[in-house]
């Protein structure tokens, strides 16, 4: 008899174990983004406190300028709207706008952590369109990020100096996080204008 409980006991402790490790790996599921214009899909989950992947991502890739987008405030629910958020690099860690994805699993590393950030968009900055996002719930729990296997930078930069009247031609550069919102206003968008005047 005691043989017999000790052994169920085993067995439902090596199953937890067992979930929990499965659980880890797949992180913690976000939900669906939702989607306005060019069949942006797909499951978003936040593998720890810097790094998010998305599942059966699909996105038609023929929107002008479009980058991966994530900031602060709650008017990322709004198909028309001026985001006042950074540039997320892509899967590579590039700079350049998005390409088209079809049913795709990527992950992204954030600069700084995820709970800084309130959403993450697939955004068009030359026409502030937001094609889809999914917003990040205030109670996510978020993986524990030692040894994780999905940290695999840890200075991520974000990018900036999108030039949305030459997005074929021109990538965006990139500085540390979070220089992006902290560029003062004006200047830094007058110089640009001027240079585009010249040529």
């Amino acid at each position: 008899m005691l043989k017999l409980l000790f052994t169920s006991i085993t067995l439902k402790l090596s199953l937890l174990i067992l979930h929990l490790d499965i659980a880890s790996s797949k992180g913690m599921e976000i939900g669906r983004m939702h989607s306005f214009m060019h069949g942006v899909k797909g499951y978003v989950s936040v593998m720890d406190e810097t790094t998010i992947q998305i599942n059966g991502l699909t996105y038609d890739g023929e929107g002008p300028g479009s980058w991966f987008v994530a900031g602060k405030g709650d008017d990322y629910i709004k198909e028309f709207v001026d985001l006042d958020g950074i540039v997320v690099p892509d899967e590579k860690n590039r700079c350049t706008q998005l390409r088209r994805y079809s049913g795709e699993t990527i992950t992204l590393t954030l600069p700084g952590k995820v709970t800084d950030y309130d959403y993450l968009s697939i955004y068009c900055l030359k026409f502030n369109h937001n094609f889809g996002y999914i917003g990040f719930p205030d109670d996510m729990k978020i993986p524990a990020t030692e040894n994780s296997q999905w940290r695999t930078q840890k200075n991520v930069q974000a990018c900036e100096g999108v030039d949305t009247d030459a997005a074929e031609n021109r990538e965006p550069t990139c500085v540390p996080w979070p220089a992006c919102w902290d560029k003062p206003d004006g200047d830094e968008e007058d110089d640009i204008d001027g240079e585009d005047d010249e040529e």
